[in-house]
């Protein structure tokens, strides 16, 4: 508890000074005697103010309320007497006098100890800071319920007044459409931003209560926000809407089912999407997209593509289907809708961002976007209950649109393809993935400015294709030796053009051998030699390692490497014979170009190849030296066959490999019959021939990804901007 205060100690001369006073002072002592001098005068003050004080020890004075006289005049007594009833009829009225209420205050102030005044002070401080945050809290509270209640458009009466007069040809009140909507659609939006006029959301909110009939033919339905909207089996059909409209029985979405209210959400969205991506301006089509007479599955355009590999059919838009590859629905009234595929491939001015609401499109199949230089932003983040999403699909857009890859893109369960491909935006990878997919096998993500380091979780996952080509990605090409154990489906893998990957091939390379058939690790910084173990990749058809530091001879193992079709080695330092070469009897591309191999080119190099197969050969820049065998102007389909800055012999190309060779660029002292040779001390132009040697990444197809084997065959090419 608190100290007590200290009991009061009068000394004996305040005594003797109060009874003098008594004594000699029987009137008012400041009334002035005639017959007093001046003297007298002040002594007679100074004695009745000694008479007034009280001493708590022999040091300290406290001044104290004036005492009663005993002996007064009868003017005196009749003061008194008034200024005491006076005071009793105060207290009996309950101190209603404001001035002496705080008279008394301040008397009991200064009787205070000093313990108990700050006391006192420290609780009206924190009286006081209670009550002004209680204000502030409640004043924020009611301003924003204010404002809410403010800009709700319930409280107009009609919400769709300030969007245009045209609206008014939907029946029913407006009204109670917006609160049912708002009640749906704040599920997913934040009401504050649906409140907001000029936001996408708000916009769409207002389509959905003001534009369209199809949500107006259910919401009318319900006159109270709270109440369960029905299912679309009953009989709502309204006399106004069109045809289509009126049949409204419909079987749904596998995944969002048949009710009224999964239709205005999935509507309310893709009105959102349609808003959120025309911030500067509508879209050149607008794909039949916002027609309120309409399904949503009819909101799409249709183009034709010539030789395009999913059919001629390339429908814009929002496309419904039965399921994966099945047909095209135009609404849900015979059938029920497998999944939605957002196909926005063909450019169309697209200008903004992909809103958040688009991560809750639970019907979402697809989602692809190509040629659209003008969306900004990135992916949004993917719902839980998103379930049949099975790939999404970047392409060729422009420099604003990036960002890091959603992780919860990657762990819907559905998830199986990723491809992010020839975008001008810089984009990322998450460091880690709680739950990556099981059912990913596609990551197919190259030339789109992906930085870092190579996260773990992509060695984790049971991916098929593994293509992060001509990005920006750095640090050890494999981290750790056994992390090769962890792709055990891998078919491609593709690391080309990162330049700034380093490191040395391990020797559990070899244990991909069961499923591998490309490995593309060219124009980095690898160094070491090849691994003796790269024998066991049996089914690898393609092995680019061109343009690091790797030095070293072919390793004997690659004797057993039979299905091998192409082998680019250029630009490093290798040295040795290739002999090796002779016992792989499927090569079509050998590029060795820029090396130090020496000894003479084996013979056999193409012997057994199929007669329609297209054959590169590209020694150039080497140390190799002897003839040039017969045996390649018999090859069937030699296209390029470059060997300048050799020591071969003089003249030792014949007719024949001129004639039968579509392209030949050799040095002019080895071939008199070249129609372009290299002369080294000719011209610029001349050098430049002798320096040329193939583009292997482009040659064999790698830009295509999985694709590569029919990437340059001309059945797979089609028109980019279809009619």
């Amino acid at each position: 508890g608190f100290l007590a205060p200290e009991p009061r100690r009068y000394s004996a001369d305040a005594s003797r000074r109060r009874s003098a006073s008594s004594q000699n002072h029987s009137s008012n002592p400041n009334r002035d005697s005639p017959e007093e001098t001046l003297e007298q005068r002040v002594e007679r003050i100074k004695r009745h103010l000694l008479a007034n004080v009280i001493t708590l020890d022999d040091s300290a004075v406290k001044t104290i309320p004036m005492r009663r006289r005993q002996s007064r005049t009868d003017e005196d007594h009749e003061s008194i007497e008034n200024s005491e009833g006076g005071e009793e009829a105060e207290e009996g009225n309950a101190s209603s006098s404001v001035g002496d209420l705080w008279k008394r205050v301040k008397r009991s102030w200064m009787n205070a100890s000093f313990l108990r005044r700050t006391i006192f002070l420290i609780s009206v401080v924190l009286l006081f800071a209670a009550v002004v945050i209680l204000v502030v809290l409640f004043g924020t509270t009611n301003n924003s319920t204010t404002k809410i209640d403010h800009s709700t458009p319930a409280t107009y009466e009609d919400p769709c007044d300030s969007i245009g007069d045209e609206l008014s040809q939907l029946e029913g009140d407006a009204t109670i459409r917006w609160e049912i909507s708002l009640g749906i659609i704040s599920s997913i939006t934040p009401e504050h931003v649906l409140f907001d006029e000029t936001s996408p959301q708000g916009k769409a909110l207002r389509w959905i209560v003001c534009h369209d009939a199809i949500s107006a033919n259910f919401l009318n339905q319900h006159n109270d926000q709270k109440s369960n909207v029905q299912n679309r089996d009953a009989n709502l059909s309204q006399p106004s809407l069109s045809k289509r409209t009126q049949t409204t029985t419909g079987y749904g979405f596998v995944n969002s089912g048949n009710s009224s209210k999964s239709q205005v959400l999935r509507r309310y969205i893709l009105a959102t999407l349609y808003y959120s991506t025309s911030i500067n301006g509508p879209w050149y089509d607008d794909w039949n997209f916002l027609n309120g007479n309409e399904h949503e599955c009819s909101w799409h355009k249709i183009y034709k593509r010539w030789n395009f590999q999913f059919g001629e059919v390339d429908p814009a838009g929002i496309v419904c289907q039965t399921g994966p590859l099945g047909d095209i629905l135009l609404n849900d009234e015979e059938i029920m809708v497998g999944r939605l595929i957002v196909n926005f491939r063909i450019k169309n001015n697209l200008t903004g961002t992909l809103p958040p609401e688009l991560g809750h499109l639970v019907d979402i199949g697809n989602l692809l976007i190509e040629q659209q230089k003008h969306l900004t932003g990135s992916l949004p983040p993917m719902m839980p209950s998103i379930t049949l999403l099975e790939s999404v699909g970047i392409l060729f857009n422009g420099p604003d649109f990036g960002g890091e890859i959603p992780k919860s893109l990657l762990e819907l369960p559905s998830f199986t393809y990723l491809t992010i491909k020839q975008n001008a935006g810089s984009w990322s990878l998450p460091d880690n993935v709680d739950r990556i997919s099981p059912n990913i096998t596609n990551l197919d993500l190259s030339t789109s400015g992906f930085r870092g380091t190579i996260p773990r979780w992509i060695y984790e996952s049971n991916v098929v294709v593994l293509d992060l080509a001509f990005n920006e990605f750095q640090g050890p090409i494999f981290p750790e030796d056994e992390i090769i154990d962890f792709l055990p489906r891998i078919e491609l893998l593709s690391y080309h053009g990162n330049r700034h990957l380093y490191g040395t091939l391990p020797d559990a390379l070899g244990r991909l051998g069961g499923t591998l058939k490309v490995l593309a690790l060219g124009n980095n910084q690898i160094g070491g030699s090849v691994p003796e173990s790269i024998g066991n990749l049996s089914n690898l058809e393609l092995l680019s390692l061109d343009d690091n530091a790797m030095t070293g001879t072919l390793p004997s193992s690659m004797t057993s490497m039979t299905s091998l079709r192409h082998l680019v080695l250029s630009s490093n330092s290798f040295h040795g014979s290739v002999t090796v070469l002779e016992s792989m009897k499927n090569l079509t591309s050998v590029l060795i170009h820029s090396n130090e191999f020496s000894g003479e080119l084996p013979g056999g190099i193409f012997d057994g190849v199929s007669s329609d197969s297209s054959l590169y050969l590209d020694v150039g820049i080497n140390r190799f030296s002897g003839d040039i065998p017969s045996s390649y102007g018999n090859a069937p389909n030699l296209t390029f066959f470059g060997a300048t800055r050799n020591g071969f012999e003089n003249n030792t190309v014949d007719n024949i490999t001129c004639d039968n060779v579509e392209f030949t660029i050799m040095d002019c002292s080895a071939c008199s019959c070249c129609n372009v040779c290299c002369d080294p001390s000719d011209d610029l132009s001349s050098r430049e021939i002798c320096d040329f040697h193939m583009d292997s990444f482009r040659l064999l197809g790698l830009e295509c990804g999985p694709w590569w084997m029919y990437c340059n065959e001309p059945q797979t090419y089609y028109d980019v901007d279809p009619v």
